[in-house]
């Protein structure tokens, strides 16, 4: 069994999921996804979009901050 250090950041009022993959140490969910995104980056570690365009039971986007800017953080 291979374990990959790593968590699922969520972000309910900017609707987003970030999986930090091989990360080192902690980073605050609370920062904004730029600066997540750039600490993540800072430890060698790989940022990838959670289902960044699947919709809830409700049919919300929950997910949506991340598709509508995967141009900006591609």
């Amino acid at each position: 069994m291979l374990l990959i250090p790593g968590y699922e950041m969520t972000n309910d009022v900017k609707k987003f999921h970030l999986l930090g993959i091989d990360i080192k140490k902690y980073i605050d969910p609370d920062l904004s996804i730029e600066e997540i995104i750039g600490q993540i980056h800072q430890q060698g570690a790989n940022a990838i979009a959670c289902h960044p365009y699947q919709r809830g039971p409700d049919g919300d986007l929950h997910s949506k901050y991340l598709w509508k800017n995967h141009e900006k953080f591609a």
